[in-house]
């Protein structure tokens, strides 16, 4: 009684013959040795004289999830058509194409024309999207689409016509996972909807993606150092951007540094987007020391009530007075002016 590694081996020999060697890498190692016998007797026992036509060679090299299942379903009615009482559900595309060529009577096939035809698909998308990829950090490859992904994004990309001017936001890094990836993705799904871009982007790749972002809006040859600055900005801590923002406005006696802050990141990242609309006049002047203990509780309640004025959901108690006198600054250098209504109050530039 031969071994599980010796009927492999001798069912390899007598299929080899009619494998698409060119395309596949045919082995039986990981089939079970009952439908080896069962491989093994079909090919003693099948009529020479009794061939049959058989289904069409798979469209691409790799199959996956509904084409699979299509492609068994049709490879398991052809041997029902065969009169071969035999299971393919649990054999691999290289071994079922072997089988199928055996029952066919098809010695040595040819390579796959369908392969080649799908590489000159993928190149030509390839040559289309390269100009509108970052190619020092996402250069585009379509090879692992689907060939019917591929023919609807060739003629998408042939028949598009450029209607939009803003895309969704760049990345914040070259690699991105879990949540931050999910909402990338999903912004960009968004928008392939109003392009009505046949595709989901769950399919594509992070770099396939940003090209065809850019090609949706006309933006060829995007700039290395538009990618940089946004993955700069965003390595960054938010203490630390917080400093590089409102360096410029802060208060001379008490300037602001990063070892000032203790709290958390997310309760001053509401500060990195802050736009002053309008000037609010201020009642009250500065601090002449930021370690001022009398009256600081008077103090950090009018801090409340300028924040609220101003629009700033973060609670000035878990500030340094640095910080806060800084964002005040920064408010009334950069709101834009109301017309026909002049503030009486002690707008006075703190420092």
């Amino acid at each position: 009684m031969p071994t599980h590694s010796q009927l492999a081996a001798r069912v390899k020999a007598m299929y080899r013959e009619y494998a698409n060697l060119d395309t596949y890498t045919l082995q039986f190692n990981t089939v079970s040795k009952k439908k080896l016998s069962a491989l093994a007797h079909l090919y003693h026992t099948y009529p020479n004289g009794a061939v049959s036509l058989r289904p069409p060679t798979p469209e691409t090299r790799l199959l996956r999830d509904e084409a699979l299942d299509e492609y068994k379903r049709q490879m398991q009615h052809f041997l029902s058509r065969s009169k071969v009482d035999l299971s393919i559900l649990d054999l691999s595309v290289p071994q079922i194409e072997a089988v199928a060529n055996f029952l066919a009577g098809i010695k040595h096939p040819a390579g796959n024309i369908r392969t080649k035809r799908k590489c000159v698909w993928g190149a030509k998308i390839d040559a289309v999207l390269k100009e509108y990829a970052c190619n020092d950090y996402f250069p585009v490859k379509s090879s692992g689409l689907r060939l019917d992904h591929k023919k609807q994004i060739l003629e998408f990309l042939k028949h598009f016509r450029c209607r939009h001017t803003l895309r969704p936001p760049l990345p914040n890094h070259r690699k991105m996972f879990m949540q931050e990836y999910f909402h990338y993705r999903r912004r960009a799904q968004s928008f392939f909807d109003q392009t009505e871009f046949p595709v989901g982007v769950e399919y594509l790749t992070l770099p396939l993606t940003e090209a065809l972002l850019n090609f949706m809006v006309g933006h060829k040859y995007p700039e290395k150092r538009r990618y940089q600055r946004v993955f700069r900005a965003s390595s960054m801590k938010a203490v630390d951007y917080f400093v590089a923002m409102y360096k410029s406005h802060e208060n001379r006696r008490y300037p602001i540094s990063v070892g000032q802050y203790h709290g958390t990141k997310n309760q001053i990242t509401p500060l990195l987007y802050f736009k002053p609309v309008e000037k609010v006049c201020r009642w009250f002047p500065p601090p002449r020391t930021n370690k001022i203990q009398k009256e600081r509780h008077r103090l950090f309640l009018n801090y409340q009530v300028m924040f609220h004025r101003l629009g700033i959901s973060v609670d000035p108690w878990i500030l340094p007075i640095a910080y806060i006198e800084a964002i005040l600054n920064y408010a009334e250098a950069k709101a834009v002016p109301t017309h026909g209504n002049v503030d009486h109050g002690l707008m006075l530039r703190a420092g």
